[in-house]
């Protein structure tokens, strides 16, 4: 099973991947992976460029046709984590440079925007082994990234309102955190951590200024975790009730909403007997949030991100095993249904975030890794 995430509260890539490296020696660095021609109404891989021998996408922001951005990191020749840029001027993917917060580990996790001036993008930063980790939030101005102050903690996700009302979701010390940008600058705003032994904000989004949603999980025991969906009045944060699951471990990866009574969230829980992972969709109707049956093609899958485009077309994107390939789900109003994915044959790979400018552009991004000689590339489809 892929998770290409890397945060530590999370299920993540990295740590699978550098125990197949112990065993195999480091390959040179590949190729840009081959471009599959387009054929609209289905998804096609689009060609990405790799910065080094292992990395991974793990946002995406569809701004227009000739404007997306994905975010991510790679692991260069010294062995350090760096944040990943990439930008789609509406013909190819290129790497865009981007501030070196001077750490040993820096990722992005996080990115949105509002115009081709105006993006932001959020993960974390920290020394060698992820100790005294920090928010990272990186701004572009339609010309270069900057790097503004950090603070303890790290930041999963990102949306934006207006250029002066931007809110970023995450944790510090096992608790939630919820940053928001004023057009000067961040400040942190107090919001819930229900759980006693951790708690996380992986996601948000945001329609008006008094109505934000944050989702991602907590835990009230050591070994557990649920799903924690949290909501901005205009005044103040507060939790919302999800779901029941019973006692089964569940948690939100993503939030996206259509309007004020029409937000979708997905996810993961698991199930007895076998410990089995199923994909998990959650529904807000304006009164409350609800369980939608969602596809789980083999019993150990999840869904990591999610696109709400219209009542009836949204998408969401993940992984499921055995074998390790990105999974594709959309819903057309009625029910939820897994979309046909091209994968590379003889890869493991994963979606880690959609984002769609339109019903007839969507962008999915993440990771793969050639089974047979052990390179890895980062995994971008598009559908039309």
């Amino acid at each position: 099973m892929i998770r290409t995430r890397i945060l530590p509260n999370k299920q993540f890539l990295v740590a699978f991947l550098m125990s197949l490296l112990a065993l195999l020696p480091l390959p040179a660095a590949r190729a840009n992976a081959l471009a599959v021609a387009q054929s609209c109404g289905q998804w096609s891989i689009t060609r990405s460029p790799d910065p080094s021998t292992m990395l991974s996408l793990d946002g995406i922001a569809a701004i227009s046709p000739q404007d997306v951005w994905a975010v991510g990191y790679f692991i260069d020749l010294q062995g350090s984590n760096r944040a990943l840029t990439e930008h789609w001027n509406g013909n190819r993917w290129i790497n865009v440079s981007n501030p070196d917060p001077g750490t040993s580990r820096s990722y992005l996790d996080g990115v949105a925007g509002d115009s081709p001036t105006d993006i932001w993008a959020v993960g974390g930063t920290a020394a060698g082994n992820w100790e005294h980790q920090k928010t990272l939030i990186e701004h572009w101005d339609g010309k270069s990234w900057s790097m503004l102050p950090s603070i303890p903690g790290n930041l999963n996700g990102v949306s934006i309102l207006s250029p002066s009302n931007i809110w970023a979701v995450g944790y510090r010390t096992g608790k939630t955190l919820i940053e928001q940008w004023n057009g000067s600058q961040w400040q942190v705003v107090p919001s819930p951590s229900p759980g006693k032994y951790g708690n996380s904000l992986d996601s948000v989004t945001a329609l008006t200024s008094s109505d934000i949603w944050a989702v991602g999980q907590y835990s009230m025991t050591q070994f557990g975790y649920q799903s924690l969906i949290e909501h901005w009045n205009g005044t103040q944060w507060s939790v919302v009730k999800s779901p029941d699951l019973g006692s089964r471990p569940y948690e939100l990866r993503a939030v996206s909403a259509v309007s004020a009574n029409d937000i979708w969230a997905v996810g993961d829980y698991v199930t007895a007997p076998g410990d089995i992972l199923l994909t998990l969709a959650e529904h807000w109707n304006g009164k409350q949030w609800k369980v939608v049956p969602t596809p789980s093609p083999t019993g150990d899958d999840a869904l990591l991100g999610v696109a709400a485009i219209s009542t009836a077309d949204v998408w969401a994107v993940g992984d499921y095993s055995p074998g390790g390939q990105n999974l594709i789900e959309q819903w057309n109003g009625t029910a939820w249904n897994i979309f046909p994915s091209p994968f590379r044959r003889g890869a493991i790979s994963g979606l880690s975030a959609v984002s769609a400018d339109s019903a007839t552009d969507v962008w999915a991004a993440g990771i793969d890794i050639n089974k047979h000689n052990f390179t890895y590339h980062t995994l971008i489809e598009h559908y039309c």
